[in-house]
């Protein structure tokens, strides 16, 4: 291949132009900024997202404490409802007289002496 044909070549010497273009755009910016001003934009950056780290955490840690007493409060109530429906089973067991009487409310069921009349 000869060296003009070759799109390699020409494509190089294009972007070594740019780049020196750039490159000298660039350090007049770069210049005209004072190094301690390059660190205070720094500074700053760093903390802006210290911050918003930080402040996110706390918030994740609220509802993390929320939904702990909200847990707790549920288990509470369940177990409140357990140890009820506990008592109740063991006065069913020991108490025939509770059994039937629960059956014939909950169940609505009737025994074979008792005459059951319909009202609409």
């Amino acid at each position: 291949m000869k060296q003009a044909v070759n799109s390699y070549a020409a494509k190089s010497v294009i972007s070594v132009d740019l780049g020196r273009e750039t490159l000298s755009r660039a350090g007049s910016i770069v210049g005209a900024i004072p190094s301690f001003g390059w660190l205070m934009m720094i500074m700053i950056a760093i903390t802006g997202l210290s911050l918003t780290t930080y402040m996110r955490s706390r918030a994740e840690l609220s509802q993390a404490r929320s939904s702990i007493v909200d847990s707790n409060k549920k288990i509470a109530d369940a177990r409140i409802l357990n140890a009820g429906i506990g008592r109740e089973a063991a006065e069913l067991r020991s108490n025939p007289k509770a059994g039937k009487l629960a059956a014939k409310e909950r169940l609505r069921l009737v025994a074979r002496d008792e005459v059951v009349v319909a009202v609409k």
